[in-house]
């Protein structure tokens, strides 16, 4: 009944429930937990729900990754429709819908199909895409909006009733499909009846098909959304003496930026030793706080961020850092601009990013340090040195014709 209480939740998913069960202010909210909260919305596929429960005319339906009908519409005839489910090249690469065993490291062949075989069997039978039952659609699904993908179609075996479009047939529709909107994710699956995956006579009772797909799923939709207390570091690998950039972020319980809490990071050292260290606000971005510390000694760092916003008392997961010197090129390709600054320093260079780049041209016409390139070319690559040779050539024969010696 309140957005706090909503809130809380990272993930939300509706059944085939109509939009008449809730109130405007409780679709809202809904809206609102996708958008403000950040949290995931996964909309299922029934006879009352999506445009056939009536969603289509309310504030859920711009946050769904699918334009739905008008409710009068969607409800003034009937739909049915089977069809076999496949991914699409998004959904082929999506980690919630992948079945079969993850594919192994090539480092170590006998270990890798060691891992393969151990996970083959606790797993056992899991099937392939092509190979499960077709589900059934009592829902039309309309066009996906431009930024949405599509991670599984639809190839329709057989369609009923009235409202199915000219060519719905020969189609394939999009079955499940997501976007970003806000700071959040809506997903809709447009299927009733994934049970089918574990129940069809065809499947047997050990394969593992529909518990990994939903296992799969439920982690998807929970795992990058965010919390209260946001904890970060610009680099988790730093060289000696480098300085460690931290930076937090704090919502209230309606996730909206906080700007006055009293955040700390407590730092403790591969010798035990604990530090604090504030963070102060930064005034460019509401919400979020900012701090550094240079690590003393090469090792493992340990930092635990907690804020105080009035009486809440919020903590984040612990950062782990690692300072020591390292092979950073050879793990990242990222820019670390503090050490091309010194090398350009300590050798007469220049440091420029895409701000200046276009002082870039000048400063290398100028510079004080360069390579000497020796090129070699023939006289007769040479147009000018190859006339000149003619015309002394051919002075000296009409001298000495003048002069009777030839």
């Amino acid at each position: 009944t309140t957005r706090e209480e909503l809130f809380d939740y990272r993930a939300l998913i509706l059944g085939s429930v109509e939009a008449s069960s809730f109130s405007p202010d409780q679709i809202r909210m809904i809206a609102d937990f996708v958008d403000r909260r950040g949290g995931s919305l996964l909309v299922l596929g029934g006879p009352s729900s999506l445009a056939e429960g009536g969603f289509g005319a309310t504030a859920l339906a711009p946050v769904l990754p699918v334009q739905l009908e008008d409710p009068s519409e969607a409800q003034s005839a009937d739909f049915w429709a089977t069809m076999r489910l496949s991914p699409t090249r998004s959904g082929s690469l999506h980690p919630a819908l992948r079945l079969g065993d993850a594919p192994g490291s090539d480092v170590d062949g006998e270990a890798t199909a060691a891992a393969t075989a151990s996970a083959r069997d606790s797993t056992t039978l899991l099937t392939s895409w092509e190979n499960l039952p077709p589900l059934t659609s009592l829902n039309l699904l309309g066009e996906t909006r431009p930024g949405a993908t599509v991670l599984l179609e639809g190839d329709v075996q057989e369609v009923f009733g009235t409202r199915a479009r000219p060519g719905f047939a020969q189609s394939r529709p999009p079955v499940f499909a997501f976007q970003r909107y806000g700071a959040g994710i809506a997903a809709v699956l447009g299927v009733h009846d994934t049970w089918l995956w574990q129940m069809h006579h065809e499947i047997s009772l050990e394969d593992q098909t529909h518990e990994r797909f939903w296992q799969q799923v439920l982690r998807w939709l929970v795992q990058e959304v965010p919390q209260p207390l946001y904890a970060g570091a610009a680099n988790t690998r730093v060289a000696p003496a480098e300085p460690v950039e931290l930076v937090a972020r704090v919502s209230s319980e309606e996730y909206l930026p906080v700007n006055d809490a009293r955040v700390v990071a407590r730092v403790t050292d591969p010798f035990g030793a604990e530090q604090e260290i504030p963070l102060t606000w930064n005034l460019d971005r509401d919400g979020e706080y900012r701090g550094s510390f240079v690590p003393s000694a090469d090792g493992p760092y340990d930092v635990d961020i907690e804020a105080l916003d009035g009486d809440r008392e919020l903590s984040a997961p612990t950062l782990h850092i690692e300072a020591g010197v390292l092979d950073e090129e050879l793990r990242s390709g990222a820019m670390r601009g503090s050490l091309l600054r010194r090398v350009a320093s300590e050798t007469g260079g220049n440091f420029h990013t895409l701000d200046d780049l276009d002082r870039l041209p000048e400063a290398l016409r100028y510079t004080e340090r360069g390579t000497v390139v020796q090129e070699e070319r023939d006289l007769w690559d040479l147009p000018l040195f190859f006339f000149l040779l003619f015309g002394l050539l051919s002075a000296e024969w009409i001298i000495r014709r003048r002069g009777g010696l030839v």
